[in-house]
């Protein structure tokens, strides 16, 4: 796995939160980065959970 990150102009504040975040809880910031994917999928699943549902109310 290839262990280097680019991290554009516009994330540079983000990226230093991450950091920061990542050693006050002593994660890895590999850890802080999946959690918050882990919440975007959630977001993402659950949206298109309440989509299908209401294109079935629609049929």
């Amino acid at each position: 796995m290839n262990k280097n990150l680019y991290v554009g102009d516009r994330d540079v504040d983000l990226f230093h939160w991450a950091e920061a975040y990542a050693h006050e809880t002593r994660r890895g910031v590999n850890a802080v980065v999946f959690m918050g994917l882990e919440l975007l999928r959630a977001q993402v699943e659950g949206d298109q959970v309440k989509s299908d549902q209401a294109d079935d109310d629609q049929s």
